[in-house]
């Protein structure tokens, strides 16, 4: 598990590379470059998760979930509300100051 973030950074150098090498005039289309720089996470990601799930097993994982001590429910929805709250306002300027473009434009 040491090694997962040059694991995630090799294997998306890699794909962006190639994308750029078979590209013509080492230009990339800024879709087909967000294309492969997803695929490039979702394949890291899940390969951790597979690694884990092989290495610790289910149990090993609930273990790794589960709180060992008693859960502190007022905490825990701030936090979730905080990061939501965060989240949103975000996407909402993002979209207001045109830094990422809404579906269908």
């Amino acid at each position: 598990m040491i090694y997962f973030p040059v694991a995630y950074n090799v294997v998306v150098l890699l794909a962006v590379s190639i994308l750029y090498a078979i590209s013509a005039e080492h230009v990339a289309d800024p879709e087909v470059l967000n294309t492969v720089i997803y695929l490039g996470v979702v394949i890291t990601h899940w390969s951790l998760f597979y690694v884990i799930v092989r290495r610790l097993g289910i149990g090993g994982i609930k273990e790794i979930i589960v709180p060992k001590k008693k859960m502190r429910w007022p905490n825990s929805i701030l936090v979730f509300v905080a990061l939501n709250v965060l989240f949103k306002s975000y996407m909402v300027l993002a979209l207001a100051y045109a830094r990422i473009l809404s579906w269908g434009t």
